[in-house]
């Protein structure tokens, strides 16, 4: 009977112990799993002598230019695409009436743009603007997330 007791003892203090070291590891709060942290978003400033204009893009795009055209992309997805050539693949788009036509301000002026879809989605502007210091026409492709920063940081440049 002693050894019934001894034997209780023993067992009845490994139970609580194991009880404790579980209590602690559910009090534990679960550690969170680092976020990953986003490069910061730093611009680039483009120049285009020959068309006088110059504005702001973010970095991650990459930059494919000529004397009178560049193109931005990222992903392989064009993200803005400027032309001052007189004949263009913008220039269609831009007299096709099967495209939806809206307005945008620019510079604080009311300009009409293009809005043709990808699918369904209508993110993309098409528009055409004159730089009054050299008289060329700059046709323009952008998407709609970019063009806010176009806007502010668009200008004509001799």
């Amino acid at each position: 009977i002693i050894l019934v007791f001894i034997v209780g003892i023993r067992y009845g203090q490994r139970v609580e112990k194991t009880n404790k070291i579980i209590n602690y590891l559910i009090s534990l709060p679960p550690t969170q799993i680092p976020q990953p942290t986003q490069k910061p978003l730093e611009f680039k400033n483009y120049s285009n002598k020959h068309c006088g204009i110059e504005f702001l893009y973010p970095q991650n795009l990459q930059l494919k230019d000529s004397s009178l055209s560049a193109v931005f992309k990222e992903n392989d997805q064009e993200q803005i695409m400027i032309s001052c050539e007189k004949d263009n693949k913008l220039l269609a788009i831009l007299v096709d009436e099967a495209v939806a036509t809206d307005e945008a301000i620019f510079k604080n002026k009311k300009i009409s743009i293009r809005v043709p879809s990808r699918g369904h989605v209508y993110d993309i502007y098409v528009f055409k603007i004159a730089n009054p210091k050299n008289l060329k026409t700059i046709f323009v492709r952008i998407t709609k997330s970019l063009y806010p920063l176009f806007e502010k940081s668009f200008e004509f440049i001799q």
